[in-house]
Order: C-alpha cells, then sequence, then structure tokens
C-alpha cells in the first residue's frame, strides 16, 4: 500500500490502494478474489467501500462513501488481462464524461471534471473492451445498497 500526499488510507493485505488524495487520484488492485471484490477504504475527509466484478469481460468497479467526502478525478483499476477500452461512469445515476487509457495493465479513468462525493453516494464504473457496445452495458451486478424511494 502507498499513500501519496495528504491522503490517509487504511489497507488490507488482500489489496494495494494507493491515493493522491489533493489531487483527486485513487487506485486499487485487488489480490485476493479480484473478479468478486469488496472492502473498506479511508481518506484523510471520510472512509467508505469499494467493490468490483469482472464477469463475460466486462468490469464493474464502484465507490461509496459512508462517512465524509471524497473526491474523485482519475481513479485506476486492475482489469485483470483484459484490454479494456470503453467506460461508462455514474455518479448517483447521472452519466459523468469519462476516457479510459491502459497503461501498463492498468485501466486509467479519468473524469472530465472531478467529482466530491458525499456520504451515501454512488460512483459506478462499467468498462468494457473496445469491441464491446457500451450503450448494451450491465449495471445489475451491483444494485444499489440504498433504498430509493
Amino acid at each position: 500500500m502507498m499513500v501519496k500526499r495528504h491522503g490517509f488510507l487504511f489497507g488490507l493485505l488482500a489489496v494495494s490502494i494507493t491515493v493522491y488524495a489533493d489531487v483527486g487520484e485513487i487506485a486499487f488492485a485487488p489480490r485476493i478474489s479480484p473478479r468478486n471484490f469488496r472492502a473498506p477504504f479511508t481518506v484523510a475527509e471520510g472512509w467508505g467501500t469499494f467493490s468490483q466484478s469482472i464477469r463475460d469481460k466486462q468490469m464493474q468497479a464502484k465507490l461509496e462513501p459512508k462517512w465524509g467526502s471524497l473526491v474523485v478525478g482519475q481513479t485506476t483499476l486492475d482489469p485483470g488481462k483484459v484490454d479494456m477500452r470503453k467506460v461508462v461512469v455514474t455518479c448517483d445515476g447521472k452519466p459523468l464524461a469519462a476516457a479510459v487509457d491502459m497503461i501498463e495493465n492498468n485501466a486509467v479513468v479519468r473524469l472530465e471534471a472531478p467529482v466530491q462525493l458525499q456520504e451515501n453516494q454512488e460512483l459506478r464504473l462499467v468498462l468494457v473492451p473496445y469491441e464491446e457496445e457500451t450503450s448494451n452495458v450491465k449495471t445489475e451486478q451491483f444494485p444499489s445498497s440504498r433504498n430509493k424511494q
């Protein structure tokens, strides 16, 4: 686990987490059960949960602050050996402009504008290979943990 600049992070042996809190960068690289993973994270301004699922050449990841807040402008994920080239990002169901680049087998997702997640908000990322259509991505793998009325 590496913590950079003003970020403070709690990490488990099961996951490598890197945070550049002052510039909104966070990275996750689960090592135990990366195809179906969930773990807590903490930063100086809050804490929450991170989860990811990899199925049928599709990767889904979700960040949910449970207390405090978290600024996210870039997220780096490890999709295994799948070359992800398209991404759909939503915050509480609202689409966010984003792009993905593969750098050293990691998917680096850059948001057009950083977003500040408050407690109980959800940032969802769905990544697919270039040949897949993002209009057909399946997001039901991560049902909302909040009661929507």
